[in-house]
């Protein structure tokens, strides 16, 4: 059996064994799963991607195309072309230059140039003639080359935009004026259909005008209520298609009959560009630069995907007995590829559903936002790609959508079929990415702000490095095995570094130095003190430019050694509704996550000695029946032990001591009394006591009626465990009779007591 025949897997670890004098027994482990993008971007990254999906692979290589001082009075490039013999074209501003540049060749200014100048200088009959010299970039002041297109003769056509709009072809690099609009200012866009018609996106008045291929038999086939028409394809039906500027709508305008429909009506206010891919779908860049300027915070990237992924024609369920090909395997992975895995853990459906609600509510995006719509030749419309940024130009390579983005200078690779995105190039020093153009497997980047010219290869970088936040375990901990679930093709390896330290800063001079560099291939043993943060680094390199190793996910283990549980609180109550029934309530805490027993002891308030009354309980709270006890001043004491989740020789316990509480469950008792009558009524006069509580309640009644009558102290207040009271009983018949005191302390302890009178 040959590894091109099957699926290798194999675990990939590192062991971390940590320098410390003693090692405990194992107690519970808390496993950090990296594979979310959201927590992936903390770290950084260095010629590496992570994508909506969690991955991380090695970047494209890229670079920076030297254009000498080409570039000197350029502020922007707004676009570029190219021709068949690999002639590359930039339309740049304010100056409306226009620089062509070729592998083989130095870049040169094509337009304007000297005899341009001349062309347009003022004679010496003109008054405005000065005697200082005026260079081409003087005259063109002003001026912006906004669209630019190669025709099928290989002749490069200019749109150029301001005081005097032109449009140019060079035949045989010499330009020719082909068309001057009469109202246009602004060429904003071009266009050519299969029979080389040429179409022009124009402003300040919104105009979509046809030319013929030679520039004559001007036409406006459509004139938008917009101000400006900012993007124009022709569509695989030869319908032109058109966006708009503050609107942000996209017409469908038919070149005969010059008429036209609103196809869709975005949110944003400018579409800038359009596309179609071979399907028939057109791809509308809808943009608001007022949501940017207002920097709102959102990422793409970051919100990752929502749980599951789109169903395929490579998702459907293979015999037992066939073998996986490469069309089976996920879109990171090969059969052939080296697989390396993590182990599953038990996660509850309302776990998953948490985390799902969570990547919902951090994937909500502004309406403001920029979006890519696509619209399919149904003229259904859904949302394909969205970001808090400005949408400036967008193609598509290979089924995927590239799109040029500021004002980070973003460059987002979007797969409309499997939903996954990634930030395929961010440059570190222009604010925009204004133009892209395919070529073959590369893609040309214009920049801006300052301008330059990227070329993004196909081809992977041989080495790239990702460097994680740092991991907290809360503790001092010991740290496990690190385990990733990554693919590598032949060629490709992945190695690991780690450093911990006990401060929440990495630049932090405390922090252990990296481990030594090693490639994983089976376990590796890495060293490193206890700290409480972990920090681990990722080398991905490949020896074939055309594969990436692929990281889907980072396991790393704690193991924080283990530490006595705390008891914060223990509070002692009635129970409700239970007479004589105190409610014992703890607090406590594990640091290791143990399963904590629970042990209640008692004592007498002044005593030594504790008496166990209930031990081994799973709950922090239960009840005591204190008739089982004297009255008195009592404490409680609550022992929470972790000896469940580890041997008896590390297990530890944590205590704490309730306040002191009364336990009374004796009835106030009468000290003195003094029974005095006066013709028809008689008077008794009470002292009555409770040891512990305040007296609460003294009610009497006559000849056993079975309607009790209240009566307040004589300092009218229940306020003391000592209360005398005075009960007057008029209008008493002769004879005997009897009078019944019901007396009830706080707690409703109760006791009666009767007396007897005779009235003469």
């Amino acid at each position: 059996m040959t590894k091109s025949s099957i699926t290798k897997t194999t675990a990939l670890t590192l062991t971390l064994i940590l320098i410390i004098t003693s090692l405990a027994p194992a107690v519970t482990t808390k496993v950090t799963r990296h594979s979310d993008p959201s927590q992936l971007l903390k770290g950084e990254t260095e010629n590496v991607i992570i994508n909506s999906q969690g991955r991380i692979q090695l970047a494209r290589k890229y670079s920076t195309l030297e254009l000498d001082d080409a570039l000197e009075n350029v502020w922007v490039i707004n676009t570029i072309a190219e021709d068949s013999a690999g002639g590359v074209y930039l339309g740049t501003s304010p100056n409306g230059l226009i620089i062509k540049t070729h592998p083989d060749q130095q870049p040169q200014i094509i337009y304007p140039t000297a005899d341009d100048a001349r062309t347009d200088q003022p004679t010496d009959n003109d008054p405005q003639t000065t005697d200082a010299p005026q260079t081409p970039e003087d005259m063109f002041s002003n001026m912006h080359v906004f669209a630019l297109a190669v025709d099928s003769s290989d002749n490069l056509i200019a749109a150029l935009s301001g005081p005097e709009p032109k449009l140019l072809r060079f035949t045989d690099g010499k330009p020719e004026t082909i068309y001057q609009p009469d109202q246009a200012l602004y060429i904003l866009d071009l266009a050519l259909d299969p029979a080389g018609n040429i179409y022009l996106a124009t402003g300040p008045e919104g105009k979509i005008i046809r030319l013929d291929a030679d520039g004559s038999n001007p036409t406006t086939i459509y004139d938008a209520k917009d101000n400006n028409i900012l993007s124009i394809v022709v569509g695989p039906d030869n319908f032109i298609y058109a966006g708009s500027d503050e609107r942000g709508i996209v017409y469908k305008v038919n070149p005969d009959t010059k008429t036209a429909s609103v196809l869709f009506d975005s949110e944003q206010a400018e579409i800038t560009s359009l596309m179609f891919d071979d399907s028939g779908n057109l791809y509308a860049a809808a943009t608001s630069a007022q949501a940017a300027a207002n920097q709102e915070k959102f990422s793409a990237i970051s919100a990752g995907m929502a749980p599951g992924k789109p169903e395929s024609a490579t998702d459907e369920q293979q015999p037992d007995d066939q073998t996986a090909t490469d069309e089976q395997q996920p879109d990171d992975q090969t059969a052939t590829d080296e697989q390396l895995t993590t182990p599953n853990q038990q996660t509850t459906s309302q776990e998953q559903q948490q985390a799902a609600q969570q990547q919902a509510q951090r994937g909500s995006m502004p309406k403001s936002a920029g979006r890519i719509y696509k619209i399919d030749p149904r003229g259904f419309v859904t949302t394909v790609f969205e970001e808090m940024a400005v949408f400036f130009t967008l193609e598509n390579q290979d089924g995927n959508l590239l799109l040029g983005t500021g004002n980070k200078a973003e460059l987002f690779s979007i797969d409309p079929a499997t939903e996954r995105k990634e930030v395929a190039y961010a440059d570190e020093t222009s604010s925009q990415l204004t133009s892209l153009k395919v070529s073959g497997d590369s893609v040309y980047i214009a920049a801006a702000n300052p301008p330059q010219l990227i070329k993004l290869e196909k081809d992977f970088f041989t080495a790239g490095t990702y460097t994680s936040p740092l991991v907290d375990a809360d503790q001092p901990a010991r740290w496990g095995k690190l385990q990733a679930e990554a693919a590598l093709p032949d060629a490709t390896s992945i190695a690991m570094q780690a450093r911990t330290g006990n401060v929440d800063d990495p630049d932090d001079p405390s922090f252990s130095p990296w481990t030594e560099k090693r490639n994983v291939a089976g376990p590796t043993d890495l060293v490193t003190p206890l700290g409480r943060f972990l920090q681990y680094k990722l080398q991905l390199t490949t020896n074939d430019p055309a594969s990436t190793p692929t990281v889907r996910e980072i396991l790393i283990p704690s193991v924080v050694p283990n530490l006595a549980p705390m008891v914060n609180a223990v509070t002692v109550g009635q129970a409700k509704n239970k007479p004589h029934v105190l409610e014992i309530t703890a607090a406590a805490k594990d640091e290791n996550n143990d399963q904590l027993t629970y042990t209640y002891q008692f004592r007498k308030a002044g005593r030594t000695n504790w008496i166990t009354f209930d031990e081994d309980q799973p709950k922090p709270k239960i009840e005591w029946n204190t008739n089982t006890v004297e009255d008195g001043r009592y404490e409680i004491r609550v022992t929470a032990s972790d000896r469940k989740a580890n041997t008896p020789t590390t297990a530890l316990t944590g205590t704490r001591v309730s306040n002191t509480f009364v336990v009374d469950n004796t009835a106030p008792a009468i000290d003195s009394h003094k029974l005095t009558t006066d013709n028809t009524t008689a008077t008794l006069a009470l002292t009555v006591s409770d040891e512990y509580s305040l007296i609460g309640q003294l009610r009497y009644t006559v000849d056993s009626d079975n309607d009790f009558h209240g009566t307040l102290p004589n300092d009218l207040v229940y306020d003391t465990t000592s209360e005398s009271f005075t009960i007057t009983v008029p209008d008493l018949t002769p004879g005997p009779h009897v009078i019944a005191v019901e007396l009830k302390d706080d707690l409703n302890n109760t006791a009666y007591r009767s007396f007897e009178v005779t009235i003469e």
